[in-house]
């Protein structure tokens, strides 16, 4: 991730982590120097290596992503208001409500990544 940021193709912010900042991905493989293919594979893995990036490689995958995380979201939620219900530890709801807010910020890179596509189209 710090060599995409030292080209300019990612940034890391504190609160939020980090973002991919770019559009064309041929682009972008081109500046890291490696081929398209590859680039892309890499990309659509970070997630397995602990990075939550939303890399969009179509808006097909983006909508089958956003659905994902949207469900993901709703059934957090749903236990939350369950777990407050039954008077769960406030330690427990902590935890549930972190769980939220770092879906709802997946959907805020997944939403940023879907433009960031859209504009290198």
């Amino acid at each position: 991730m710090n060599d995409l940021k030292s080209k300019g193709l990612a940034t890391y912010d504190s609160l939020t982590g980090w973002a991919l900042d770019f559009a064309d991905t041929s682009k972008a493989a081109l500046e890291m120097g490696m081929s398209e293919e590859f680039f892309t594979d890499v990309m659509t893995r970070l997630n397995d290596f602990g990075f939550d990036i939303q890399y969009v490689g179509s808006l097909e995958e983006a909508s089958v992503k956003m659905k994902d995380l949207k469900n993901q979201i709703a059934d957090a939620r749903l236990e939350y208001a369950e777990l407050v219900e039954i008077g769960a530890d406030p330690t427990v709801l902590s935890e549930k409500q972190k769980q939220i807010d770092a879906l709802e910020q997946s959907v805020s890179h997944l939403e940023q990544a879907t433009n960031n596509y859209v504009e290198g189209s």
